[in-house]
């Protein structure tokens, strides 16, 4: 197990040679008494005893402690409140385990009175050599590898760093065996894989404790190294003029008044084929009175035909349907539930107009292929219908005419505003430091894309603030094959006329680009009717080089280099 551990912290070691202070696996050692863990902790520490060569990882030197030990004494005198300054310098040294620094970078001021009494001893012409000067501003445990505990770390210890476990002692309950290797099951990171979007695995060895729950499959466990060191990203204090308000938007409604005039003539048809709508299907058992698979069996196989289902349909039936469907989307995008759309057209104004217009859909612009197809067919599959009441609504949407524009549904208050104020989370993506951004760095989602539209709106004279847009809350809402979803652009920038600029960066402009493109035309479009927020645009940049002179034509001050050097 030793040796596994070495292989261990040497691991960590070359992956985390760029850490200003890595830290290394912790190696537990539970003991059955006090007695057995000062052996083992004299043989470990110190390679005493006479039980052969101790791992020389392990062992102690003056003014370098990694192996401590933690016996029933030591945490009684903890619970009482640890009088003894040995029993408080080892709280410490616990409570830091795994640490590269103090939490919140502040050294408490016990800690500060335990380093002055041991700086004074080291400092004393007495010493022998027993004390060395120590730095209060590194955590005690920061470099603890082993620890030999008797009664103790059982639960409520929140250690990250334990990779071994080893039980030298009996194990009488189900209980006391969760608990011990609960100690290796803290996880060191809980950021997400940004390729998978689940947890890197971390692994721990445990030898000596019977812990058997429920049975499980084992497999072999990859070659465990410590995950990547997430960054920290939050809105910094010193950085607060360079804050981004914008608005939350749920959906979007309509005054009152509305006629349904739709321009046919760009509609979009719907072809039923007869390919994705068998006419009839010939059933059969899957398996022969024997039990074996049957392609073939005796008998006649009832036949199923649509014949009987499409008879209870009228045009006018399907129609009705139709509006129904169209007429709850519109409910749910226009919020009309809410106190705060209360001039939205209601659903008993719009259906009869809706239902007419379905009416002339299904005459107009469902194509049946063969004769045996039929307009009620959309209802049978969910794809036809699902097509069918996204080009109504469309049509709908876009010709209807009202006293004014489309409005944007916004939740009243605070619910209803963003702001880069409140960005504080952990990523693994790669980060670039930044200036006229409220966040402390950028994160980039490519490779250098993102990195150089980033250095072209953090250095041009006309972008007064800026941020990527990640972890934020400013999504804009659509609807993708019927199915509502949201679409989060690149970036948000404010130049020094006031204007608001969505960005988004696309090398390759598909139709899902361009349905993202048209949502967020709308909501530019209902956001500036709002009026609320100010004036917003939205454009797309395929090529990053060219930024510089697209922001040129919406800024006051202007981009004086002929050629921008592309940041790496």
């Amino acid at each position: 197990m030793a040796q596994d551990w070495h292989k261990r912290f040497q691991q960590w070691k070359q992956d985390s040679k760029d850490e200003i202070h890595p830290v290394p696996p912790v190696f537990i050692v539970v003991c059955r008494d006090t007695k057995v863990a000062a052996e083992v902790y004299s043989w470990l520490g110190y390679n005493e005893g006479g039980y052969g060569q101790a791992p020389e990882w392990f062992r102690n030197q003056t003014g370098n402690e990694v192996t401590v030990r933690v016996d029933s004494k030591v945490v009684e005198d903890l619970e009482e409140g640890g009088s003894k300054d040995e029993t408080r310098r080892l709280r410490f040294i616990l409570d830091t385990i795994g640490k590269k620094s103090w939490p919140g970078g502040k050294v408490p001021e016990e800690w500060s009175e335990l380093v002055r009494k041991n700086n004074e001893k080291a400092e004393a012409d007495d010493n022998d050599g027993s004390y060395k000067w120590i730095d209060e501003r590194i955590p005690p445990g920061r470099n603890i590898r082993c620890i030999v505990s008797v009664a103790m770390l059982t639960e409520g210890w929140d250690a990250n760093t334990v990779t071994h476990i080893v039980g030298l002692r009996p194990f009488g309950s189900q209980l006391l065996c969760e608990q011990v290797v609960g100690r290796a099951l803290r996880r060191r990171s809980y950021a997400l894989n940004e390729e998978t979007d689940q947890f890197e695995e971390e692994t721990a060895k445990v030898f000596g404790v019977p812990f058997e729950l429920v049975p499980f499959k084992v497999s072999k466990p990859k070659d465990s190294k410590p995950p990547k060191e997430p960054n920290h990203i939050f809105s910094d204090p010193d950085k607060e003029q360079y804050e981004i308000e914008f608005p939350l938007v749920e959906g979007y409604y309509s005054p009152k008044t509305f006629e349904v005039s739709i321009a046919w003539d760009q509609v979009s048809q719907l072809t039923i084929d007869p390919m994705s709508i068998p006419d009839q299907t010939e059933m059969n058992s899957m398996t022969a009175p024997e039990g074996a698979l049957a392609v073939y069996g005796p008998g006649q196989n009832p036949v199923l035909t649509l014949a009987g289902w499409r008879k209870q349909f009228r045009d006018q039936q399907v129609a009705f349907v139709l509006a129904r469907e169209v007429c709850n989307r519109w409910e749910k995008e226009q919020g009309l539930a809410s106190d705060d759309t209360k001039d939205a057209v209601p659903v008993q104004t719009l259906f009869p107009k809706v239902a007419f217009a379905a009416k002339r859909f299904i005459q107009e612009k469902i194509i049946c292929k063969t004769s045996t197809a039929q307009p009620c067919d959309v209802l049978w599959v969910g794809t036809y219908q699902q097509q069918a009441v996204d080009i109504l609504f469309e049509a709908i949407r876009k010709c209807g005419l009202t006293e004014s524009r489309e409005l944007p549904r916004i939740p009243k208050g605070s619910a209803g505003r963003g702001s880069t104020r409140y960005v504080d989370y952990h990523t693994t993506k790669n980060i670039y430091p930044v200036n006229h951004c409220h966040l402390n760095a950028m994160v980039a989602d490519t490779k250098k894309w993102e990195q150089s539209a980033g250095f072209a709106l953090d250095t041009h004279p006309g972008v007064i603030k800026w941020v990527k847009n990640e972890h934020m809350g400013f999504v804009i809402p659509y609807r993708k094959n019927g199915v509502p979803a949201r679409y989060i652009p690149d970036f948000i920038a404010v130049l020094d006329i006031g204007l608001t600029l969505v960005i988004e960066t696309k090398g390759q402009y598909g139709d899902d680009a361009d349905l993202k493109a048209k949502a967020a035309k709308r909501w530019v479009n209902a956001v500036n009717e709002d009026g609320t927020m100010g004036l917003w645009r939205y454009i797309v940049v395929k090529d990053p080089s060219a930024l510089p002179n697209i922001l040129n034509d919406y800024a006051l001050a202007k981009w004086d280099n002929d050629l921008l050097e592309m940041s790496q």
